[in-house]
């Protein structure tokens, strides 16, 4: 990943830097350890969206739908993902988390998490969103 985009939301952030930290890990990691870190990899993101869930859920997040379905989204592509790993080719690995799921978490990190670190900073009201809630059931 390159240089983590702040979003300046604490616990966004330092979760970024974990996600960060491990993308970076990809050059210097065996071959035969390739699938440990896509492991490591996956447990971390889906950590990280329990969290920031609660905090979406905390702060009344007017678009929580929207961003909670790109979780579930990315969640389904590091599913998929497993079929990859188990195959074991190493340069489709490399590939698959160097570009595919790094690109994923990035342009999530990029569009939701942006909107919503606004949106946790005061600086986007509930009315920027108008018409953007699902109904109330």
């Amino acid at each position: 990943m390159s240089a983590v985009q702040l979003l300046g939301v604490p616990e966004m952030d330092a979760d970024h830097r974990i996600l960060e930290e491990m993308f970076d890990r990809l050059g210097a990691t065996a071959d035969a350890d390739l699938a440990g870190l896509f492991v490591e990899l996956d447990a971390e993101v889906r950590a990280h969206f329990t969290r920031e869930e609660a905090l979406i859920d905390a702060h009344d997040l007017p678009i929580a739908h929207c961003h909670k379905t790109q979780h579930a989204l990315l969640l389904a592509e590091f599913d998929a993902a497993r079929a990859i790993v188990a195959d074991g080719d190493a340069a489709k690995i490399r590939r698959l988390i160097g570009v595919v799921l790094h690109e994923l978490v990035a342009g999530h990190v990029a569009s939701v998490d942006l909107v919503t670190s606004r949106f946790l900073a005061g600086d986007l009201g509930a009315e920027v969103f108008g018409n953007l809630r699902l109904p109330a059931e």
